[in-house]
């Protein structure tokens, strides 16, 4: 997600959104998937909640690690809002370990 939302339609600022998704690996291993924003973060990894954070205005960053298989589709949703000031939100992942 790149920018806000439409401002004939909301304020750059107090809004929420929901990003859903799947992952498929090339490779099986060892994965750190992190996910950092500011102000209100909820992740869900596999049906999972991992994070659950709603302090506004303060940065969270969570490392997870887990074991996924190559081929297989790993879910992910995150519900974000974002309150006043500046607004980020970015998820990533690398290989730690090759299976």
């Amino acid at each position: 997600m790149n920018g806000t939302p439409d401002s004939n339609i909301f304020r750059p600022n107090d809004f929420c959104t929901k990003i859903t998704g799947s992952i498929v690996f090339k490779r099986s291993g060892q994965y750190q998937i992190n996910v950092n924003g500011i102000d209100g973060i909820r992740f869900f990894w596999n049906d999972s909640l991992i994070i659950d954070k709603t302090s506004e205005n303060y940065s969270h960053t969570t490392f997870i690690t887990d074991h996924v298989l190559k081929g297989r589709a790993n879910k992910f949703k995150i519900e974000y809002f974002e309150d006043e000031g500046w607004g980020e939100i970015r998820m990533g992942y690398a290989l730690l370990t090759k299976i």
